[in-house]
């Protein structure tokens, strides 16, 4: 999934891709680590976790009129987990984005609006999920070595249970700097007002702003339950190619959440791996 903030809407902004009028693919292969996979509070035990995972992607571009084109993108996502199998996923979505560049100058942006829908398999009975997403995005170009790229996001995700519901809204800002022909570095924040689900034993200020709690089906004895919150990423990250075709990506992404009951909940995840384009 390589998810992080270098998400699928990145890929439709590369100017050799939004008008070129062809069908790309990638594939990306990883290995991850999760620090606090149930997201559980500060303060409390942790478990971490490592993971594979696998994608693979394809998106079709048509120009539709100077300037305007219409991109479509599919992609399958699979992800094993080392140690609680019942959170291995399997995963896959569609997405449609309609890109405007008004003008041929070096400076113009790229703006979009996107939606999309998309749905993932647990081997957990009480995870499986739909999901529906739009958004705006843009990318501007502010010297020959140095991108800008932006988004304002909603997210609707319904699950087979309520504990896993979710519905978010956010925006993002990243920076993409090409240090030298091969190697881009990227820095990104990123904020989401919404659902945050958190597994373990609910105290009695989580359980006063719950929106929903069931026992979980992955980690014995313990729940699953969700409340609002706020929530902020950073993400640093580093693509090398290796090839026009083959680039190692790896990726340090710092969540933090805040609640309005006074808890808060952080993790640090790690993803290294390869993509490959064709």
């Amino acid at each position: 999934m390589m998810q992080g903030l270098r998400t699928a809407w990145m890929l439709a902004l590369l100017p050799g891709c939004a008008w070129a009028g062809s069908v790309v693919t990638t594939a990306d292969f990883g290995l991850g680590s999760d620090d606090n996979i149930q997201v559980a509070r500060n303060g409390l035990p942790r478990s971490a976790e490592q993971f594979v995972q696998m994608g693979l992607a394809a998106a079709l571009s048509e120009p539709l009129d100077a300037g305007l084109s219409l991109r479509v993108q599919a992609r399958l996502d699979a992800r094993v987990q080392a140690q609680y199998q019942g959170l291995n996923e399997l995963a896959g979505g569609l997405e449609g984005q309609l890109l405007l560049r008004p003008g041929q100058g070096f400076y113009t942006p790229i703006l979009g609006l996107s939606m999309g829908v998309g749905a993932s398999q647990f081997q957990s009975d009480l995870r499986d999920a739909q999901e529906a997403r739009l958004g705006l995005l843009a990318r501007e170009a502010l010297t020959t070595r140095l991108t800008a790229r932006s988004r304002l996001f909603a997210v609707w995700r319904g699950s087979d249970s309520r504990a896993f519901d979710a519905h978010m809204k956010g925006g993002e800002l990243a920076l993409d700097w090409q240090a030298t022909p091969p190697l881009t570095l990227t820095l990104a924040y990123q904020y989401r007002d919404g659902t945050v689900v958190s597994i373990g034993v609910p105290g009695a200020s989580a359980l006063a702003n719950t929106r929903a709690v069931e026992a979980d089906d992955v980690f014995a004895g313990q729940s699953a339950f969700s409340f609002p919150a706020q929530t902020h990423i950073g993400l640093a990250g580093a693509n090398y190619a290796i090839t026009p075709s083959l680039s190692l990506d790896a990726q340090l992404r710092y969540v933090e959440s805040d609640t309005d009951f006074g808890i808060r909940y952080h993790r640090w995840t790690t993803i290294t791996g390869l993509i490959a384009r064709f």
